[in-house]
C-alpha cells in the first residue's frame, strides 16, 4: 500500500495550487479566454490541465501552508500577476485591432461604415469621438 505523508500532499499541493491560480486570474482577463461564451467549466478545466503539465518543470514553491494568512497573501500576488499578464494581451489586441482599423481607413476599406448611418459603429475611434 503506498503511504502519503501529509508534507508530501502538502507539497504537491502547493506544486500545484499557485500556477493554478495564477494561470485562471489570466484566463480570467486575457481577451481569448475571457469571453462569455466560454463556460467558467472549461476555463477552470484548461487551467488545472495547464497547471498540472508545467507544474513539474517550476522551480521550488514556497514551503507555505495553504491553510495560513500567508498564503492569502501569495494568492493575492498570484492574481495580480495574472490578470496583469491578460491586461496586457488585451492591450496588444486593441493595439493590433485599432492599428488594423486605421490601416483599413487609409485604404479605403472602411469606406462602407461611413454610409450605413443607422448602424451601430465597429470601430472603437467611433464609438469615442460618436462618429
Amino acid at each position: 500500500m503506498v503511504e502519503v505523508t501529509f508534507a508530501q500532499l502538502q507539497a504537491w499541493l502547493v506544486a500545484f495550487f499557485w500556477p493554478f491560480v495564477r494561470i485562471t486570474a489570466f484566463m480570467a482577463a486575457s481577451p481569448v479566454w475571457g469571453h462569455s461564451s466560454i463556460p467558467n467549466q472549461a476555463k477552470v478545466a484548461l487551467a488545472a490541465v495547464i497547471a498540472v503539465v508545467i507544474a513539474p518543470v517550476l522551480p521550488p514553491m514556497p514551503e507555505t501552508p495553504l491553510m495560513s494568512w500567508a498564503s492569502v497573501g501569495i494568492i493575492a500576488e498570484q492574481i495580480v500577476i495574472g490578470v496583469a499578464i491578460g491586461l496586457v494581451m488585451r492591450i496588444v489586441f486593441a493595439v493590433v485591432q485599432a492599428a488594423g482599423e486605421f490601416i483599413g481607413l487609409n485604404m479605403g476599406l472602411a469606406f462602407a461604415s461611413f454610409l450605413i448611418l443607422p448602424a451601430v459603429p465597429t470601430s472603437w475611434y467611433c464609438r469615442v469621438f460618436f462618429i
